[in-house]
């Protein structure tokens, strides 16, 4: 397929281009440059008409864009307009051009407000606090409504702590350590790999997934639905890093 990558130039984003590559046309599409991807798009997922072009000739979307400088979610402003307004726009650009076919980067963070008493499943009522989680929301609001109204098949993914699990490192690159609990690590080639079987599994409308990589996360979350319906395992569980910090 021809696959429209959005948020190309981020941390999931450049391990989904890996990960892509091996079956998909990928275009690439972000507001920053990858000096090493000359004939990607560059531009804002905010402004409709460059989500419309980005879309040309694509059969379907794996959405990854989001707002990550510092201080973004002080305000309202730029999650409203990069995190819903953005991923609006692609979701109806997508409808326009007739694709059915829609993979969303959700998170775990729109069930944040959940004790650890409670098992944790695609269920239950979002429940969170703050203006990140709250943007995140939204976007799965839109994924469900343009799912029902238009018949599209969205795939919304659910991680929690994405990291680099080939380099046992955190996004801003220091180590990883354990702390007592890692239940929502979750390598950033794997959550790629859960983005590419998105794109092929067989299912309709909109269907959400945990996607969590640890032995505390399959106890907290409904994993078994991710195995049993999406395909998805990991291949890092860290249990090495819990092994060796404990």
């Amino acid at each position: 397929m021809r696959v429209l990558l959005t948020g190309a130039a981020g941390c999931v984003g450049k391990a989904a281009i890996e990960v892509l590559r091996r079956e998909h046309e990928v275009r690439l599409f972000d507001v920053v440059p990858i000096p090493s991807e000359p004939e990607m798009l560059v531009g804002d997922i905010a402004d409709f008409r460059t989500a419309t072009e980005a879309l040309a000739g694509m059969d379907a979307v794996v959405n990854l864009a989001i707002i990550a400088t510092p201080g973004s979610y002080d305000t309202p402003e730029l999650p409203m307009r990069v995190n819903v307004q953005g991923t609006a726009n692609i979701l109806e650009a997508a409808r326009r051009a007739g694709i059915r076919r829609f993979v969303h980067m959700s998170s775990g963070a729109v069930v944040t407000g959940y004790t650890r008493d409670t098992f944790i499943h695609v269920e239950l009522p979002y429940k969170f606090s703050g203006m990140y989680c709250l943007s995140k929301a939204l976007q799965e609001y839109l994924c469900r409504q343009y799912a029902t109204e238009y018949g599209m098949t969205i795939i919304a993914l659910r991680p929690w702590s994405v990291c680099d699990g080939r380099t046992m490192t955190a996004k801003g690159g220091q180590p990883l350590k354990y702390d007592g609990s890692y239940f929502g690590l979750v390598c950033r080639y794997d959550l790629a790999e859960a983005c590419a079987l998105g794109l092929r599994v067989d299912l309709t409308g909109f269907q959400p997934f945990h996607i969590m990589a640890t032995d505390e996360g399959e106890r907290w979350f409904d994993m078994e639905r991710t195995h049993r319906v999406l395909g998805w395992y990991p291949k890092e569980t860290f249990a090495s890093l819990k092994s060796k910090q404990t």
